[in-house]
């Protein structure tokens, strides 16, 4: 009976080997190449029009982040002669379905502080006192913005902005979630995908039906300070390609000079030309 064991027990390790060498491993960084629906659009007025690019900037938001972030950039463009009024709180980026409103309510308090030295300086030695003040400056977020005949603004949008409160995946393929934690004693905000559609070295192409991230932008406007009557214009995009890469994305300055982007562009050499067009979207998002 032992001998048998002592046979059988091999076997077992080197069916466990053959099917951990099996699994795939899931892919570190993952891009999103999206696609905007032209058909789906909303544009009430030709006058004001609505663009969005991704943007990647470290630190934004908060001076403890050291990893970086990806910012949706919405541009606003009023072309008419007129004020148009923006009401955040009735404009949305909506992920799969989730609203998340553009206005948050948020105030921001920043303390600066001011020393001043008291004293009689004797040779090398200070004999004196020192005093300090703190300057306080609060912000709070504006609700409207007027924005002028002729010109345009940028709103700025984090990925998954509310920490802890993921970005669902269509199809149970995972979520994308902002997350905050230490490394070597770093504090930082954090862009993750946890996600279980795409591995290393991988190209998957979606259709319209069954694309697991589509992002849909309204904007709530108005020729009238009072908001009445008010417009929406409204921007979807679908996902078209997600393309996983084996490696890490570790550039915090520009992800143009990083081993994950060069990665992606050998597997997806058409990388830039759809970063560069006004009607496509791509988003990395690394772990």
């Amino acid at each position: 009976m032992k001998q048998l064991i002592l046979l059988i027990l091999p076997l077992l390790l080197i069916c466990g080997n053959a099917d951990a060498a099996k699994t795939p491993k899931m892919a570190p960084t993952v891009w999103f190449v999206m696609e905007r629906q032209m058909n789906l659009d909303k544009q009430p007025n030709d006058s004001v029009s609505v663009t969005i690019q991704m943007k990647l900037e470290k630190g934004y938001g908060t001076p403890m982040s050291w990893s970086p972030l990806w910012l949706m950039a919405i541009t606003i463009r009023n072309s008419s002669e007129r004020t148009i009024y923006v009401d955040k709180q009735k404009s949305y980026v909506i992920p799969n379905e989730e609203m998340i409103p553009l206005y948050s309510g948020s105030t921001t308090v920043s303390a600066k502080s001011n020393t001043t030295m008291n004293g009689v300086n004797l040779g090398l030695v200070g004999v004196g006192s020192a005093s300090s003040d703190y300057n306080s400056t609060i912000k709070q977020e504006q609700r409207f913005l007027a924005i002028p005949g002729g010109t345009k603004t940028v709103l700025h949008v984090i990925v998954a902005k509310q920490c802890g409160i993921p970005w669902t995946l269509n199809n149970n393929c995972g979520n994308i979630q902002l997350s905050t934690y230490v490394i070597k004693g770093y504090p930082g905000d954090h862009n993750i995908i946890s996600q279980n559609c795409i591995y290393s070295r991988d190209i998957l192409t979606y259709t319209d039906d069954n694309n697991p991230l589509n992002v849909d932008f309204r904007i709530c406007y108005s020729f009238n300070e009072n908001m009445e009557p008010n417009m929406v214009n409204k921007a979807m995009y679908y996902t078209k390609y997600v393309i996983g890469t084996d490696t890490k994305y570790h550039n915090y300055k520009d992800y143009r000079y990083d081993n994950s982007y060069d990665s992606a562009k050998k597997l997806f050499p058409s990388l830039d030309a759809c970063m560069s067009d006004p009607n496509m979207l791509v988003m990395m998002i690394p772990e």
